[in-house]
């Protein structure tokens, strides 16, 4: 009935005006769906650790990798030197082990 009224011309153009809005209203909010972010995650490191004063191939594996574009250290004697994205589950990285680095865990983060 209310279409019919529209179309029909019995409406004036400002009714006309507000039924549209409302119905491009509609569209937008059903349109608007939420994108959520994937977190990479890590689930192996490969190898675990290597020696002062050298450069080491170490391959990062897990999930949501596939857009890594660094490797951040949250002490100081590690650096990143490449990274190769292999597919969406594993990075290989070239890593410079500097000879002042710590023995011990150290704590980093996959930036994507």
């Amino acid at each position: 009935m209310f279409l019919g009224s529209i179309y029909s011309g019995r409406l004036g153009r400002g009714a006309l005006r507000g039924a549209l809005c409302w119905m491009v209203l509609g569209v937008m909010v059903l349109a608007a769906f939420p994108v959520y972010a994937v977190s990479p995650s890590l689930s192996q490191i490969y190898p675990r650790g290597g020696q002062r004063n050298t450069d080491i191939e170490v391959t990062f594996s897990g999930g949501a990798l596939a857009d890594a574009v660094d490797i951040m250290f949250h002490t100081p004697g590690i650096s990143m030197k490449a990274i190769e994205v292999v597919d969406d589950k594993s990075v290989k990285t070239t890593l410079h082990i500097d000879e002042t680095c710590s023995v011990g865990v150290h704590g980093m983060r996959v930036r994507t």
